[in-house]
């Protein structure tokens, strides 16, 4: 399961977050909707849902925007988890109890790929990501 994989989110996959869920568990768009309200963190700046019948499950992603700056959040259920990056280092949890968990990204929009790694950049991703998983019941771990 785990793995590189193209995540979508412009050439900048190397600085992307991968939020870890155990199997059933990711996060659906409107539960990321509602911790990005309850944190007070940035907000939803577009849903492709939004132009689809309600009937029609669409792209599980979304756009957040935080101190100025877009991110993706992809992976999101009931559609496929997207593949996360093997494990060089771990500390406080094992291997073991992270290898059949599934993974959301969240990483730069596609218009930062040349200035993902900026400090501002990382900072803005950083903060919006803890700010969300507190409100998120069932993240493991962050790869």
């Amino acid at each position: 399961m785990a793995g590189s994989q193209d995540t979508g989110i412009g050439q900048a996959s190397s600085a992307c977050l991968f939020p870890l869920f155990r199997p059933g568990t990711r996060p659906e768009s409107d539960a990321i909707k509602q911790a990005v309200d309850r944190s007070g963190h940035g907000f939803v700046s577009h849903d492709p849902r939004e132009s689809l019948s309600p009937d029609d499950p669409g792209e599980a992603w979304l756009e957040l925007l935080v101190d100025g700056v877009t991110f993706d959040v992809l992976g999101l259920a009931p559609l496929q988890s997207v593949c996360w990056p093997g494990l060089r280092h771990h500390f406080g949890i094992g291997e073991n109890d992270i290898t059949s968990c599934e993974a959301i990204v969240i990483g730069p929009g596609p218009h930062l790929s040349g200035a993902a790694s900026a400090i501002p950049v990382v900072r803005a991703m950083m903060g919006m990501a803890e700010a969300l998983l507190e409100q998120i019941e069932g993240a493991v771990a962050v790869v």
